[in-house]
Order: structure tokens, then C-alpha cells, then sequence
């Protein structure tokens, strides 16, 4: 079954209007509501691979990632955007992305868990140039700091982090992926581990 992400969050806009469920923060009220809505909207066959402050990633049929985010502070929309347009390495894959005044879905690849602990270098690269500093640091992160700089709050939590396997010369390596950049739009500045 494909998604149509328009028809999704169109619904979805819709059954919260009717509803009167008011948009609000919290991983508690997300995923309850995900429920309540996953029911009235018929996509409860879809696994939740987890969620957090502000939406809710399902696992597709397909096997990509759904994100569904529902506030309008939430950075995840416009990070989706910029990982579209973004050459960079380290940020998902985005297939597609729809949005209404109450919610949002993107359409992406789905990850593997990062455990924390493989990475680290990589991990601290990118966390450098989110904080502003080019020595050491990623292109990603550097991209990032410049783009958002006085628009979002960049968030280097390492739950934000995700792996993508690559295989090169037929050795298989990790690379991190930053899946959730930005925490919140309106305000600038970093969360996570501070430089």
C-alpha cells in the first residue's frame, strides 16, 4: 500500500480539528495521541519504531520511515527540507514531505539504532560545528550552524543520531546519521552535550 503524504496529512489535520485535540508537547501526549489517531485514521497496522517531544516514526510497508510530527515549533519539518535540498552525507534520505497548520509527515530512509559508543569521532565532529567551531568539526555540522544559526535550536543529543551501513570496497562501515537537527524554530540555541 503506498502513502499518499498530502491525503495523510490532510486527514490528520482534519480528525484534530474534529476531535478538538489540541496540539501540544510531550513524548506521553504524542504517543497517545498517535494511538487515538492511528485508529480513527486506519494507519494502526503501521509499527511505531518509536517517538518523541513531537512526532512519531512508523516503519512503512516499503520499509522507509514515516515521521509524523505534530507542532508547529517542532524543527523536524524544516530540517526535512534542508536534508532534501542538502548534499551532505550524514542526513537522511527524504522522499517526501507534506505539512499543515497542526501537522507534518516525511517520507524517509529508515536507519539503524546507534548504540552510543561506535562513531564517537564522527559524533563529535558533528557536534563541533553545530556549536560554531570549524576546527575538527563536519561540513555537516558547519552547514548546520550556518544555515540555523538565529532561526532553530540545533540538538546534538546523540538520540538524534542514527547509522546508515555503507559497504566500500566490500568492507562494511558505519556512518552517523543525523535524523532530528534541529529541536525547535524561533530561538538559537544548542541543546545536548554543549561545547
Amino acid at each position: 500500500m503506498s502513502i499518499n503524504l498530502e491525503q495523510l496529512v490532510s486527514d490528520l489535520h482534519n480528525l484534530i480539528e474534529a476531535t478538538g485535540s489540541p496540539v501540544k508537547r510531550g513524548t506521553r501526549w504524542v504517543s497517545e495521541s498517535w494511538e487515538i489517531l492511528a485508529r480513527t485514521s486506519q494507519l494502526d497496522y503501521l509499527k511505531v519504531l518509536g517517538h518523541g517531544s513531537y512526532a512519531v516514526v512508523l516503519e512503512t510497508e516499503c520499509g522507509k520511515a514515516l515521521k509524523i510530527g505534530f507542532c508547529p515549533e517542532d524543527g523536524g519539518l524544516m530540517y526535512a527540507a534542508f536534508c532534501r535540498a542538502s548534499m551532505c552525507a550524514h542526513v537522511p534520505k527524504v522522499y517526501g514531505i507534506a505539512s499543515t497548520e497542526y501537522c507534518y509527515a516525511v517520507l524517509m530512509e529508515k536507519l539503524e539504532p546507534w548504540d552510543g559508543e561506535s562513531c564517537m569521532g564522527q559524533w563529535e565532529q558533528h557536534r563541533r560545528g553545530m556549536t560554531g567551531h570549524t576546527e575538527n568539526a563536519s561540513a555537516l555540522g558547519i552547514q548546520l550552524h550556518r544555515f540555523f544559526d538565529g532561526v532553530g535550536m540545533l540538538d546534538s543529543n546523540p538520540e538524534n543520531f542514527m547509522v546508515r551501513s555503507c559497504t566500500s570496497a566490500g568492507i562494511k562501515t558505519p556512518e552517523l546519521v543525523l535524523v532530528d537537527g534541529v529541536g525547535q524554530i524561533g530561538c538559537s540555541r544548542l541543546t545536548g552535550d554543549e561545547a
